[in-house]
């Protein structure tokens, strides 16, 4: 499982960030990584490389 997440973090910046877990796992409290950055708006884009893989269900929900 992975989870992004941006959060408002003053009129021009963002914090963002990241976690993955297995799926027969339950999600993990804190965060693998964690940035700043200066962008308050944007996109995502999963791809692969050399790999079999599957994408399911994709949410994207404000944040509350």
């Amino acid at each position: 499982m992975y989870k992004f997440r941006v959060d408002p973090n003053g009129p021009s910046s963002s914090l963002y960030s990241f976690k993955i877990w297995p799926a027969v796992m339950p999600e993990p409290l804190l965060w693998d990584m964690q940035a700043a950055g200066e962008l308050n708006a944007g996109s995502i884009l999963l791809a692969t490389h050399k790999g079999d893989v599957s994408f399911g269900r994709v949410s994207i929900v404000p944040v509350p």
